[in-house]
């Protein structure tokens, strides 16, 4: 008989496993480990009596399971039991951001660029085209990728 109150939506629980002890070692250890399966989310979605249910069976599975090796068959049955899953969610995904921004230097010598493309055919699209534009021109080439690259968008907008 356990000694350490339990919360009420246990009941079930604790039955179960009053009515198992004489079979086998079961203990509060089992009980704090179907409560932490049965407060998962999955568990949470499921309707009151298939929730129960899933109390049940696990305190009966009391008998076979250790409380270490409860929790894998608690998610498997828990996961079937709420074969539906989470809600999708509604939510439109944000706007993809395009966008190419330049900041002049202000002594005029020139400036930077920055950008971003989630756009992926657009931004293959411009990684191709700079790709090409800043390989190398001989072996002897010795001028740095990034330089290469601004060179060849140099070029292309000529």
């Amino acid at each position: 008989m356990f000694t350490r109150p339990l919360p009420v939506v246990h009941r079930l629980t604790t039955q179960a496993l009053d009515a198992l002890d004489a079979a086998g070692p079961t203990g509060l250890r089992h009980v704090e480990t179907i409560a932490k399966i049965l407060a998962g989310p999955a568990a949470e979605r499921l309707a009151p009596q298939v929730w129960a249910g899933a109390e049940e069976q696990l305190a009966a599975k009391t008998a076979v399971y250790t409380p270490s090796e409860l929790p894998a068959y608690g998610t498997r049955l828990v996961e079937m039991l709420d074969a539906d899953g989470p809600e999708p969610d509604d939510e439109q995904p944000p706007d993809p951001v395009n966008e190419l921004t330049l900041t002049r230097h202000r002594d005029g010598s020139g400036g930077t660029l920055t950008g971003r493309f989630d756009d992926a055919a657009l931004s293959d699209a411009i990684v191709t085209l700079l790709d090409a534009k800043s390989a190398p021109l001989t072996g002897d080439d010795d001028r740095p990728a990034a330089r290469r690259l601004a060179e060849a968008l140099a070029e292309v907008c000529g």
